[in-house]
């Protein structure tokens, strides 16, 4: 009976587990297109934004809400938060 329970506790796991790499997957993929929307430019400033650029989407700061995206440059970040 040990091995019957054993693969039933395998199924649901590989299940969950494909659960969760589904939900992984389209979570990316909302966020590979909200990228592919986004400005070239600073919503402050108009500094140039490359979103090819690794570095870039480390250090620039990107705000996504439902009906909009603000991109602001790490300069301007810094900004605001000496001004806070």
């Amino acid at each position: 009976m040990g091995s019957v329970t054993r693969k039933i506790g395998r199924k649901q796991e590989l299940a969950e587990r494909e659960q969760v790499r589904r939900v992984a997957r389209e979570s990316i993929r909302q966020m590979e297109a909200a990228l592919s929307r986004l400005s070239r430019k600073c919503s402050s400033c108009d500094a140039p934004f490359d979103p090819q650029d690794p570095v870039s989407l480390d250090r620039w700061h990107i705000s996504v809400t439902h009906d909009s995206t603000v991109l602001t440059c790490p300069e301007c970040k810094d900004r605001e938060s000496v001004v806070q």
